[in-house]
């Protein structure tokens, strides 16, 4: 069974000077998470990417006992004339061979994109970029990112989760 999550109750929009409250925040956010988890021990999420070039890429993970155990890709294209996407690769990977595909975003536990949150994301300059952080309210994290202020086209970096549901092992 699958429990989606949608509502989001932390956002945190860095400005100048503010990026030690994204952190204690990532870190409340994250202690929820703990507590969550033990009645979340197996879960999945996607994350979907897209180009304003007409790229579009999606990449499921799922999780179990802190261990990634699935990771299935999809990518393809945007149509110019009527928005339509075709898919040109797709593949899935199960354990212990997740991971042995180049494309597609990394196998990472709630955890682990915490800690790429914290280091990768949250560390960078506010004056130069706009850095967002979202957890909702079982600490799950929805989107750690930053965007170079003046950039026009494909430079968020980070990551933005598309759905997120823990799943009952029988």
């Amino acid at each position: 069974m699958l429990r989606t999550v949608s509502a989001m109750a932390l956002a945190v929009v860095v400005s100048a000077g503010c990026s030690g409250g994204a952190h204690d925040d990532l870190v409340r956010a994250a202690e929820t998470w703990a507590r969550t988890k033990k009645t979340c021990n197996a879960y999945n999420y996607e994350i979907d990417d897209a180009s304003v070039f007409g790229f579009w890429a999606s990449t499921t993970i799922e999780i179990a006992g802190d261990q990634p155990v699935l990771r299935a890709y999809m990518a393809g294209g945007v149509s110019d004339t009527d928005g339509s996407r075709t898919t040109t690769t797709a593949w899935t990977e199960t354990a212990p061979d997740v991971g042995s595909h180049a494309e597609g975003r990394p196998a990472r536990t709630m955890e682990q994109l915490y800690g790429d949150c914290d280091r990768n994301v949250l560390t960078q300059d506010p004056a130069k970029n706009d850095v967002y952080f979202a957890a909702d309210a079982r600490g799950v994290l929805q989107a750690c990112w930053y965007v170079p202020h003046g950039c026009q086209d494909d430079c968020t970096t980070g990551v933005t989760l598309a759905r997120f549901g823990c799943m009952d092992i029988l």
